[in-house]
């Protein structure tokens, strides 16, 4: 029964260990994922800023930026237009990045929390396990010799009461 039990705690952690480790690689992948998200919500914003800026009535500097004709003020509302996308699509990708901060990674980093425990918890009982193993051992040596160490005294009367002791 001792060896069953020692086989399955063993395939327990072995597995344990395999969780452990696909679950480090998720929270990893995952807090990537969130960081290039976090990068693209950024990009977006600059590149609505630069048409802003691009289609800014003080940028005026030519002759035919001057014109108030059909081209330029079309060109203009344009990218002023392109810039009201793009800073909305800034902001819905920043939401994006939150809910996944929120849920994906943070779910992912309590199941890592967990599988941890559960690992300490079998670590810390094989550890006892084996202490309580050792102490036995050592105890049952220890009556050995204390048996062979009598027996030589008494020229090999006092079995019986050393046996009923072990």
């Amino acid at each position: 029964a001792v060896v069953s039990t020692q086989s399955t705690g063993t395939g327990m952690k072995q597995e344990l260990v395999r969780m452990l480790n696909s679950a480090s690689v998720l929270r990893e992948l995952s807090e990537r994922w969130v960081a290039r998200t976090r990068e693209a919500s950024y990009d977006l914003q600059l590149y609505s800023n630069e048409l802003s800026v691009l289609a800014g009535e003080g940028q005026t500097v030519s002759a035919w930026s001057l014109h108030k004709g059909d081209s330029w003020s079309k060109l203009r509302e344009g990218m002023r237009g392109i810039a009201a996308q793009f800073s909305n699509l800034s902001d819905r990708v920043g939401r994006q990045r939150v809910e996944e901060e929120a849920g994906v990674v943070d779910n992912i980093t309590l199941l890592l929390d967990i599988l941890q425990g559960v690992k300490d918890l079998i670590d810390r009982r094989e550890k006892g396990v084996n202490k309580e193993h050792q102490q036995a051992f050592n105890r049952i040596q220890q009556l050995k010799k204390q048996k062979g160490t009598m027996a030589a005294r008494s020229g090999g009367t006092g079995d019986s009461g050393i046996q009923e002791r072990i």
